[in-house]
């Protein structure tokens, strides 16, 4: 169980938001909340505790954040496929091998209605490092695909998670 303080701090240095810039960052994740992505805040003066897996969803809201997906179709897209993402982690976790989560956004052209409105599609797809290559990517994705080291990611959440224990 982690407080907001401590996610926050972990997110940042996972991110490398400088003290100059944490305002804006901090809009951004709390923005997720907003958006009902993770719990937010049960009223003033009240304390919410998050799993490991929000988390998890959060961190990879801003992976895909740093690609420049606009925070609804993140929104959309975790609602969607958030428990896939968190049993990815925690695969790449366990294998010796990296996983890479690739996806190809079609947000532009591929729409289809949800209960809530018009939603861009992003396929999306894992590889282990061995399977990483430009030949399978081409296949499997054409000629646009994002990649994202789920298991370095993974570890630099750990480690920023665990540097917050020893402060």
């Amino acid at each position: 169980m982690f407080t907001y303080g401590q996610v926050e701090a972990a997110l940042a240095k996972l991110h490398g938001v400088d003290s100059r810039a944490l305002g804006a960052f901090r809009g951004r994740i709390k923005h997720f909340q907003r958006l009902g992505i993770v719990p937010s805040s049960p009223g003033r003066g009240r304390k919410i505790s998050y799993e490991m897996e929000h988390v998890l969803i959060w961190t990879f809201c801003l992976e895909l954040s740093q690609f420049g997906i606009d925070p609804t179709i993140i929104e959309r897209f975790v609602r969607a496929s958030g428990y896939a993402i968190i049993a990815e982690f925690e695969k790449a976790s366990r294998l010796t091998e990296d996983i890479y989560w690739a996806f190809y956004p079609n947000i532009m052209s591929n729409w289809f209605y949800s209960d809530d409105g018009l939603f861009g599609t992003i396929r999306t797809d894992c590889f282990s490092a061995s399977q990483v290559s430009a030949t399978k990517i081409e296949v499997e994705f054409g000629r646009r695909v994002s990649l994202i080291n789920l298991t370095k990611l993974k570890k630099e959440l750990d480690a920023a998670l665990e540097e917050l224990k020893d402060d």
